[in-house]
């Protein structure tokens, strides 16, 4: 059973508008306080959200010599997730080129930090969308409490080539006022205040380590039965 001596309980909720945004980002407080940083411009704040702009850290899948990927397999699972991608750094003005069909991961330019009361999404702009570019494949969540860069799961899903270049307005966040109880004591995310974007380890997920125990028990019973079969 969870402790619930550590909460926090709040009325207010929906979707954060301008004049909210605005007050957050001003709170006097640090921990309150919604920061994106380096300072926005004037543009990148919405009626309802906050653009977010690409860096120049692009990180490009490369192919390896492996079959497939097994998450149960923890020590060969992080080696060959180490060595399908490769870290490609653009300067300001330079472009890469994302074809029809490819994928690749980005960092954001900006550094996040929420309070704990306000959870925020992730979300392409229809403009680039409408051209095929897609932000995310499943991480569009950022929770109460995080710090670091965000990463984008970039995706061309049109017919036609796109460049990409550093401070592009690719993203936006979209704020939203958490209700009932904040659990403090619960384990952070493995990526949270990232500076860069993490190779994900999820060998070591608590599913996978049912996963093994199951596999182990079938082994060992399997094993028994053939030992009866001879013996």
């Amino acid at each position: 059973m969870r402790n619930l001596t550590n909460k926090i309980g709040s009325q207010e909720q929906g979707c954060l508008f301008t004049s909210e945004l605005i007050k957050l980002m001003n709170k006097e407080e640090l921990h309150e306080r919604i920061i994106v940083a380096p300072y926005l411009q004037e543009e990148q704040i919405g009626r309802d959200s906050i653009d977010i702009r690409l860096s120049g850290d692009l990180y490009i899948p490369s192919k390896i010599k492996a079959s497939y990927l097994n998450p149960l397999e923890s020590k060969k699972f992080k080696k060959k997730s180490e060595k399908i991608r490769k870290h490609l750094k653009l300067d300001f003005g330079e472009s890469f080129t994302i074809h029809p069909g490819e994928f690749i991961i980005a960092d954001s330019f900006e550094y996040i930090c929420l309070p704990k009361k306000v959870m925020a999404y992730l979300q392409g702009r229809s403009s680039w969308g409408r051209l095929g570019l897609v932000v995310h494949a499943t991480a569009g969540i950022v929770h109460p409490s995080f710090h670091g860069i965000l990463t984008f799961e970039l995706s061309n899903l049109g017919p036609i080539p796109i460049k990409l270049y550093p401070l592009m307005r690719i993203a936006q966040l979209i704020f939203h006022y958490g209700t009932g109880v904040y659990y403090e004591e619960q384990k952070k995310s493995q990526f949270d205040s990232s500076i860069i974007s993490k190779i994900p380890d999820i060998s070591h997920d608590f599913d996978f380590e049912v996963l093994r125990k199951i596999r182990k028990h079938k082994k060992e019973q399997l094993k028994k039965y053939k030992n009866n079969l001879f013996f």
